[in-house]
């Protein structure tokens, strides 16, 4: 099975989320947080930060990058891990890009259903602040199954980072 890793990261304040409208490519006319496909040498925070900034053209410091869990999805040929994280502080004026158009959504008004179905089982633990390790198996764009574990602990991602 073949795998890729991305990146998914959240920007909230204590009641509202920033999620991106993906205008092209694999996800379009869904919302979602930023992120994207690692790039050769970089490291997981690297690639967060940067995928940020070149959807929304805002800047999180490497310290303000919270690692919230991991997301895995399966098909019958391919491996997607996403590691998620979260940020309150950002810097830069929010601009929407040729590929995202951001925009602010309260909590309670989160457009789950103009999103990827696995994310209302997941986000809303990001969204209050738990750790979580998650894995979903898609056939056909639809959850064929499913597994979400909020944690006790931080996850480890210096493994990963090493």
């Amino acid at each position: 099975m073949h795998t890729t890793h991305y990146t998914l990261i959240f920007i909230k304040t204590q009641n509202h989320v920033l999620l991106g409208y993906k205008k092209r490519g694999f996800g379009q006319q869904k919302w979602n947080g930023f992120g994207g496909k690692l790039e050769e040498n970089e490291t997981i925070s690297e690639g967060a930060i940067r995928e940020l900034f070149e959807e929304s053209n805002l800047v999180v410091e490497k310290q303000h990058l919270h690692y919230m869990g991991v997301v895995t999805y399966d098909d019958d040929v391919h491996r997607r891990i996403v590691y998620i994280f979260s940020a309150s502080q950002v810097e830069g004026d929010l601009k929407e890009s040729d590929e995202m158009r951001p925009q602010w959504f309260e909590f309670e008004n989160i457009p789950y259903h103009n999103m990827w179905p696995d994310s209302q089982f997941w986000l809303p633990l990001v969204l209050n602040d738990h750790h979580l390790q998650a894995r979903f198996t898609y056939n056909d764009y639809k959850i064929y199954k499913y597994n979400v574990e909020q944690l006790d602990v931080i996850p480890d991602l210096i493994h990963v980072e090493a």
